[in-house]
């Protein structure tokens, strides 16, 4: 198919033209074709490589290419294309697949894996390396994975091209006619400076300058168009009804913020523990938020402290509390359908039950507690028990309020505590706990601040009771207690006063 693209004999042609040799490479004598072929390969060395002063360093689009491999169980080395020369972007897995895509490390590290541990599974991580012998002059690559596949896999991956010698059989650089003038204005620059060494950039080096600055503007367009502007959302984050954050929506706004993208299928596995990572960090940061400016202890959300139930009896005086249990908010109270008029049980020092255990080892209704930890496993974590005095002397239901320990979220579908109108000031936490990973983001800790504020005022509002209840003698009798009927509902409020 005819061409304007530059072929060999014509840059051969106007090289000799150039150095003087006339416009005919097949009259030239063996030094003056050597001439010839060296500004040949040292001009299109500097095509491919392309480096400009101005632009920084540039990866052709047209040296790239991508190549689908299908690899098999125990399969840990792959051999890479006989023109493979770099990674061009990430080793993802098939279009198909959930599986993300591999991170990749240095043979080094990946030889640690291997000897740490023989593990099968699904290919987290890959390395680059030289194929061992070399066939002929040109270097082969292979991929190391790890772990080692335990089933049929197919991968991508984009690599950059080591573009071959132009030859009788192979007489059309790279690039096709969009960069013809750039090819040749290179092979020229570099006949020039054979011929004078020591002179300064000539009128063909300007010229390449120039032409290259072009061919990169032009191939960044193409790129452009090809890959499309803008983030890639998944639709269904697009079309939630909801004003709530879910573990996906906070995953894609922390890869989006990391540079990597919304779309968790195009992060590789170091990509992902990063967000992954930062989105727990945020929400530790929301959950136990840093003290305000304006406040001297940091707040407690109300979210966090719901009403529980303890079953008690049989004289045993010790239980376990929830494993989520962070801290008791208040104290025990009876529950009113079996226990009517019963008085709290007060909490005291754990040394305090210790000793009037000691004293005395009865059974009655519980009138003290004391909370503790338990001793636990590391594996386990922080676990808590309650021992009352004196051991029940009967069954009874206990309620309190404690405040727990929310876990990690568990699929993307699963919303943080604390609802909608605290959604902003977790995805603003969860920022800012990327920025500390990468710096990026400026003022996201002072987003983050501003909507804590909001929250805490909100959460404030939402948790404050309109009045402070009657005040009575808490140790009075039932009989006593009753009389509470008997009064009108005139009552003491914070906000109004005595009405």
């Amino acid at each position: 198919m005819p061409t304007i693209a530059t072929s060999l004999p014509e840059l051969r042609n106007e090289i000799s033209f150039f150095i003087g040799h006339g416009r005919d490479y097949d009259k030239a004598d063996a030094v003056q074709k050597r001439d010839i072929d060296l500004s040949l390969e040292t001009g299109l060395l500097w095509f491919y490589t392309c480096f400009s002063s101005t632009k920084g360093r540039h990866v052709w689009s047209f040296l790239q290419k991508e190549w689908i491999v299908d690899i098999v169980a125990d399969d840990r080395i792959i051999a890479l294309p006989d023109d493979f020369s770099a990674l061009a972007g990430e080793i993802t897995f098939d279009y198909q697949s959930d599986d993300h895509s591999l991170g990749v490390v240095d043979e080094g590290a990946m030889r640690s894996l291997y000897s740490k541990r023989h593990k099968t599974g699904t290919p987290q991580y890959a390395s680059i390396r030289g194929r061992t012998p070399s066939e002929g002059n040109r270097s082969r690559y292979e991929m190391l994975l790890y772990p080692i596949p335990d089933a049929a896999k197919t991968l991508r991956l984009r690599y950059q091209v080591e573009p071959k010698s132009l030859s009788d059989d192979n007489p059309t650089p790279l690039g096709g006619s969009l960069h013809s003038i750039t090819v040749l204005e290179a092979c020229l620059a570099a006949a020039e400076k054979r011929m004078d060494p020591e002179s300064s950039p000539g009128y063909h080096m300007q010229l390449f300058t120039q032409a290259l600055e072009s061919s990169i503007d032009a191939d960044r367009a193409l790129q452009r168009a090809n890959e499309g502007e803008g983030a890639v959302w998944d639709d269904a984050l697009l079309e939630r009804n909801t004003l709530e954050v879910t573990k996906g929506y906070l995953k894609a706004k922390i890869g989006d913020a990391l540079g990597y993208g919304p779309n968790p299928s195009a992060w590789n596995h170091g990509q992902l523990t990063e967000v992954t990572e930062a989105l727990r960090s945020g929400l530790r940061y929301f959950y136990n938020p840093p003290i305000l400016p304006e406040d001297t202890t940091p707040h407690a959300w109300s979210f966090l402290t719901p009403v529980a139930k303890l079953n008690i009896g049989n004289s045993v005086s010790r239980y376990d509390l929830p494993d989520d249990f962070s801290m008791l908010e208040g104290g025990f109270t009876y529950d009113s359908v079996t226990s009517n008029f019963f008085p709290p049980i007060v909490v005291m020092g754990e040394e305090d039950i210790r000793y009037r255990l000691q004293r005395d080892e009865v059974t009655y209704r519980p009138a003290w507690a004391a909370i503790r930890v338990k001793k636990t496993p590391e594996t386990v974590g922080t676990r808590w028990e309650v021992e009352f005095y004196p051991a029940p002397s009967e069954d009874y239901t206990l309620k309190y309020r404690y405040r727990f320990n929310p876990l990690q979220l568990k699929d993307d579908a699963a919303l943080p505590m604390g609802g909608q109108p605290h959604a902003q000031t977790v995805l603003e936490a969860c920022l800012f706990a990327a920025q500390g990973a990468h710096s990026k983001g400026e003022g996201s800790e002072q987003k983050f601040m501003n909507c804590l504020r909001q929250s805490v005022g909100h959460d404030r509002a939402a948790a404050c009771p309109d009045n402070l209840g009657y005040s009575f003698d808490s140790t009075a009798s039932g009989d006593a207690m009753n009389s509470l009927y008997d009064y009108d509902l005139s009552v003491v409020t914070h906000k109004q006063g005595l009405f």
